[in-house]
């Protein structure tokens, strides 16, 4: 779960978490504050923290994180 802001600088909650969809697999979901959660495609959600991984990794390398 992170902090965030909305569109309009309000606080919002932001939580990314693993359920299952209707036909009973296990897919990634998100929800931001108290509005509708949507799934995403747990392919997509790998390939972006794979990414983000490989972003911290360099920030520390550079001496940035």
């Amino acid at each position: 779960m992170v902090s965030s802001v909305d569109s309009l600088g309000r606080p919002v909650t932001v939580t990314i978490g693993l359920t299952t969809n209707t036909a009973g697999e296990v897919v990634a979901a998100i929800g931001v504050g108290n509005g509708p959660t949507a799934i995403l495609d747990t392919l997509d959600v790998a390939v972006n923290i794979e990414q983000s991984l490989a972003d911290l990794r360099k920030l520390a390398q550079r001496g940035e994180r």
